[in-house]
Formats: structure tokens, C-alpha cells, sequence
């Protein structure tokens, strides 16, 4: 800002000592139609820039060289050697036009614009900055000096105005709430595999427009093709662990819910890749083959029209990429396009961890780091528009939780004369074979690990932990302490008094301990192993499971 301030103060100055009193000038001034423009974006169009020349009465047509000076680096495509750019300057007929060139990071230079004696009013179209480098909050000006043979065309007063202000451009959040359709993050647990929930993710203009299909984008060159592509956006998932698939619609829909009238398309899954300096309507050739009409996703995002939304799975390390169309996007309005992923786990998924779940993040495409004005193609190519890579949000998308219950056994002993008997019950099967089943249950199976909490009648260790066989749906395991606990373990707790718990690989677990003299003629009782609800968000016992139990916990039945 102090060296924008001192380029006015200097200009200024200069303007009051050049002109004399009696002078046949071109007297100019400058003012310019101030937009917003996104932070976001390297290569951002700034407002129309208009310079008013009025002759003094003896003034003669002459040339003059216009030089505009930007705040800000500019960014604009370059289309001639190897500072011609695309940036034009127009007088009021159309008869006068002189393309802009680099002069400096900051700064292009018209040379040789024609200047009638009756003076005349340019414009100056198509200027591209890099409003990154001001940032959210910040404004982008134009500083304008002229020098002609005479000296007699210069700008009076204060030779600048403001051509744009820095906003945010997007932002991007996972629908939440009981208002979302798709609201997230979601949950499964590893024994509900296979398994598809959805998720909206919603990208919200930072401001009305802010989002351009291509010809909003291309701006008001001519002839056009300027921009590369339309506004894009994509999102990109972090952590995903093995064994889930996610997958995304080619369409999004229009609020009207008309596939005809797509608000943006799938054009690939690459992030950096630009376009086709076309509108897109159709999705482009990157895009892979959608997944098959059998397959669990394929109407994941039907929503009843003709055509068909087809779902396409995200590749290992793909970031899906929709560019907008125009359709349904307010020029005057906020929107928001809501972006539905499809999440299906397969047996075999990992539990996620609650320190580093699975993420997405979203932002504006193409990412770039390409700051500097370059040509649409060859050596130092880059697309228009263009953006850095902010999309570092990281929002929570989903979690897989463990499929577990955990039996306490509050006493056992093989102590005194006495012993138990203990019994891992998996009641997962509920569904049999016929109608009118009392719960359809998807059946589970999986191992118990045995825990022992107490002490030996000989002294010796406290056995190590013990782990059964695997418990199908319907069937039981069963071992006494006096055989030394679970069969083939490498440690015996024959001798062992105190209590157990048991964690076993699948919800729906139940057990039952028989404890008797031997061979019980004088005294024996049983009893149901108690339900823990497991472990909470912070990895501890819950001190109030039946408020907070966790969501892979066994059925609570006894308070």
C-alpha cells in the first residue's frame, strides 16, 4: 500500500508541473467498474478500464503510448512472442485497437494508440491479475501514464482507479444438519459390509458469480477464446483405507432435479487438467467407463429422468473434477452445487482411526502454481482461469468402527475344590430360512480373546491372553478353566480365580459361566456375562455406556 500511495504522490506531482497553463492537450482521465474477483484465482479479470481523453481547443491528432500500471502481477495469456498478451485497448468506434504488452510484472504498455483531434474514449478489456498475491479482503488498482511526441496527451489529477476487490471465492463444506439430504460425516461398522451410504458435499459461491461457465469466464474478449474452461471444482479424498470404493455422479443435477439442465459435468479426475476453450456439455475423454448397470452403485444417483446419472467410480488417487455449465447459476445470487458421493465398504475394510479418518477437501480447478503470464499451449503452457491449491480442509468424510462385543464375566475360579465352565454364544443368526423372521440380522462371524484379571493358586503369572476358534453365526464355544481355558493356547488357567472379559469379533456375542464344585454335588450357579459397551471416542471405558455407547458395541440388555 505505501508503495501504490507513492506511485499516486509521484504521478500527481508530475502531472501539475507538465502542463502549462496555456497547453493544446489531451487532457485524460481514468476510472474503471470495480468487481469482486476470487482470491483463489492466479489469473482473475478485473474490471473494464475506461480512459476519457478531451482535447483543449489547438489540439492536433497524434499517437501516444499507454502504460497501466496494476497492483498486483499480471497474468494475461500470452499470444505473441513472448510478451504479446490478449489484453485489448478499444477506442469508442472500434476503429482503434492495440493489444496490451508486458511491460513488467505489474504493468502493459499500448503502443502507438491513435488519438484524434477531437479526442476520444478507450477501453481497456480482458486484464488478468494474480489476486492471490493481494489476498481475501484486499483491492487491485490501476495507476495509468501516457507519453506521446508532444508531450501534449497526459492524465490530470490522480491517474488511478480501482479495477477489482479480493473475496473469497468458494466455500466448501461436507451438508450437515437435518435440512441435508445426504448429511455426513457417516458411519459403518466392518460387519455391515457391503454397505453404500451417501454424502453431499456442498461448494457455496463466496460471491454472486463467482462461479462462470466458460463464456463468463472467457470475459469479454473478442474474438473469444481466451479461457481454457468454465469455472471447475473439484474435492479430494485423503486416508481411504483398503477395500472401499467411492464413487461419484457425471451429472449434478439441477435443482429442478432435470438431468437435461446439469449444472456441472464430470470432465475428469485429474485436478490440474484443463480444457477444450469450448463450452463442456458432455463429459470429456479422461472420464473412465461407468460402472456396470449390476453394480450396487449404478443407481446410486438416479433420480427418475431420462437420461440416466450414471455413477463412476474414483480412481486410486483420482480427484473427481466437474466443470460448470450455466445452467441454474445465478448471476446475481449465491449458489451452491452439491456434489453426492456414494461410500461402499467390502468385507475386509480396516477400522479408521479417530486421531486420522478418512478426509475430503474442495476447491476451485485447475490448480496451479504457474503465477506469471503464459500461453495456453507448449513450453510453459498453463490453463485460464487458473488457481492455487487451497483445498487443505481435510473434513471428516466417514468411519469404520470395529464389529465387537465385550462379555465381563464378573467371578470365575478354578479354586477350593471348585470350577467354571464358560460358554461364547454367537447369536448373529436370527434370520433362518423362511418369512416372518423376528429381526433378519446379516449374520457375523469372527474370534473372542479371552482376558484374565486375577491370580493362580500356585502363584505362577496371570495366563496371557487366550483366543478361540472362530464362532460361526449360530454357534457356541465352550471351554472349562480346569482344561487350562481355551484349547490350544500356549498358557493353561487351570488354577485361576478372578474375572474375565472376553472381546469377540462380532456384535450380537453372549456368554453364560457354570460354577460348581466337581462334579457338582454340593453347590453350583450360573449366570449371564455382563455387556460392555465399547470403547468410547477417547479409546477409555465409557463411565456411561448407556448414553454414549460406541457404534460398534454389542446390544446392551442388562443396566
Amino acid at each position: 500500500m505505501a508503495d501504490f500511495r507513492k506511485w499516486v504522490l509521484v504521478l500527481a506531482v508530475l502531472a501539475a508541473l507538465v502542463v502549462p497553463a496555456s497547453a493544446q492537450v489531451a487532457s485524460c482521465t481514468v476510472s474503471s467498474s470495480n468487481q469482486p474477483i476470487r482470491a483463489e484465482g492466479l489469473t482473475e479479470q478485473v474490471g473494464q478500464i475506461t480512459l476519457i481523453c478531451t482535447p483543449t481547443t489547438g489540439f492536433t491528432a497524434t499517437t501516444a503510448n499507454f502504460t497501466a500500471f496494476f497492483t498486483t502481477p499480471v497474468t494475461n495469456k500470452i499470444i505473441s512472442g513472448t510478451t504479446g498478451t490478449d489484453v485489448v485497448l478499444t477506442n469508442s468506434t472500434g476503429s482503434v485497437s492495440v493489444a496490451g504488452t508486458i511491460g513488467g510484472s505489474n504493468s502493459l504498455i499500448f503502443n502507438g494508440v491513435a488519438v484524434p483531434a477531437t479526442g476520444d474514449i478507450f477501453t481497456i478489456s480482458n486484464v488478468r491479475v494474480n489476486a492471490n498475491a493481494v489476498g481475501t479482503g484486499g483491492s487491485v488498482s490501476v495507476i495509468m501514464s501516457a507519453s506521446s511526441p508532444g508531450n501534449n496527451v497526459l492524465f490530470t489529477g490522480i491517474p488511478t482507479a480501482q479495477v477489482a476487490n479480493v473475496q473469497t471465492g468458494l466455500a466448501f463444506a461436507i451438508a450437515s444438519g437435518s435440512s441435508a439430504v445426504n448429511p455426513g460425516p457417516v458411519s459403518f461398522t466392518q460387519c455391515s459390509a457391503p454397505n453404500i451410504k451417501l454424502v453431499d458435499l456442498n461448494f457455496t459461491e463466496g460471491f454472486a458469480a463467482s462461479f462462470k461457465p466458460w463464456a463468463l469466464e472467457n470475459g469479454t474478449v473478442t474474438p473469444p477464446g481466451t479461457a481454457t474452461q468454465g469455472t471447475r471444482i473439484f474435492a479430494r479424498f485423503s486416508g481411504i483405507p483398503g477395500n472401499v470404493n467411492i464413487a461419484v455422479p457425471e451429472f449434478l443435477p439441477a435443482s429442478a432435479g432435470s438431468l437435461a439442465a446439469a449444472t456441472a459435468v464430470l470432465v475428469g479426475f485429474d485436478a490440474t487438467a484443463k480444457g477444450s476453450s469450448a463450452p463442456v456439455t458432455t463429459p470429456g475423454s479422461s472420464v473412465a467407463t461407468p460402472v456396470s448397470s449390476s453394480s450396487a452403485f449404478f443407481n446410486a444417483f438416479s433420480d427418475g429422468s431420462s437420461p440416466a446419472n450414471p455413477a463412476f467410480l474414483v480412481p486410486s488417487g483420482g480427484t473427481p473434477v466437474y466443470e460448470i455449465t450455466g445452467n441454474n447459476i445465478s448471476t446475481s445470487a449465491v449458489d451452491v452445487v452439491t456434489m453426492t458421493v456414494a461410500i461402499q465398504i467390502t468385507p475386509g475394510v480396516a477400522v479408521t482411526s479417530t486421531s486420522a479418518p478418512p478426509t475430503v477437501s474442495g476447491g476451485f480447478a485447475p490448480i496451479s502454481t504457474v503465477s506469471t503470464p503464459a500461453p495456453t499451449s507448449g513450453t510453459g503452457s498453463a490453463p485460464y482461469p487458473r488457481f492455487v491449491d487451497v483445498a487443505n480442509q481435510n473434513k471428516t468424510l466417514f468411519s469404520v468402527s470395529a464389529c465387537v462385543t465385550n462379555l465381563l464375566f464378573p467371578f470365575v475360579t478354578n479354586q477350593a475344590g471348585f470350577d467354571t465352565g464358560v460358554a461364547l454364544i454367537n447369536t448373529s443368526l436370527d434370520n433362518g430360512t423362511g418369512t416372518g423372521t423376528p429381526f433378519a440380522t446379516t449374520p457375523q462371524s469372527g474370534t473372542c480373546t479371552v482376558y484374565y484379571f486375577g491370580s493362580m493358586s500356585s502363584g505362577a503369572a496371570t495366563p496371557s491372553p487366550q483366543t478361540t476358534p472362530t464362532i460361526a453365526a449360530g454357534q457356541m464355544y465352550a471351554f472349562a478353566l480346569s482344561a487350562g481355558g481355551v484349547a490350544g493356547s500356549t498358557t493353561s488357567a487351570a488354577g485361576f480365580q478372578g474375572y474375565l472379559i472376553a472381546r469377540c469379533n462380532f456384535q450380537f456375542a453372549h456368554g453364560y459361566a457354570f460354577v460348581s464344585d466337581l462334579g457338582a454335588q454340593k453347590l453350583a450357579h450360573g449366570y449371564l456375562a455382563l455387556v460392555i459397551p465399547d470403547r468410547g471416542p477417547t479409546g477409555g471405558r465409557l463411565a456411561d455406556p448407556f448414553n454414549t455407547a460406541g457404534a460398534g458395541s454389542g446390544e446392551q440388555l442388562v443396566r
